[in-house]
């Protein structure tokens, strides 16, 4: 018996090639690790579909991006274009050479604004932020 499956890998936490160790009524119960050599029960769902299902926390961040999304693509405001000297509101919209419009959403003291990308969360430095 030396089927090999391919199985989520806890340690390399990757997708590999795993030697199936024991099977019982068919269906495999412990496999093999070839690249790391560590062994574990056999699961048929892969970690992403269990992490599929949102919590609380994932559905109010989805909310807040929605939000931010809603706000960059209403363009009532004129795009600031960025710059590491530049000093920014919450609220701005920050266009970026490399990751394009965004929105900040956050000013991080002394000198940093967090903004939010089409793409994502960026933690952007700026100018000093007025007291």
């Amino acid at each position: 018996m030396l089927d090999e499956v391919i199985h989520y890998c806890t340690r390399c936490k990757l997708d590999l090639n795993h030697r199936i160790l024991r099977v019982e009524e068919g269906v495999p119960k412990r496999v093999l690790c070839l690249t790391c050599k560590t062994d574990r029960m056999y699961r048929s769902k892969i970690p992403a579909a269990r992490r599929a299902a949102t919590g609380r926390a994932n559905a109010a961040r989805a909310t807040l991006e929605a939000g931010w999304l809603e706000k960059l693509n209403a363009g009532t405001k004129t795009p600031k274009p960025y710059s590491m000297e530049g000093i920014y509101k919450v609220d701005d919209i920050v266009e970026h050479k490399v990751f394009g419009l965004g929105i900040n959403t956050e000013l991080v003291p002394p000198n940093k604004v967090q903004v939010f990308f089409q793409d994502g969360m960026k933690l952007l430095q700026c100018g000093n932020h007025p007291k």
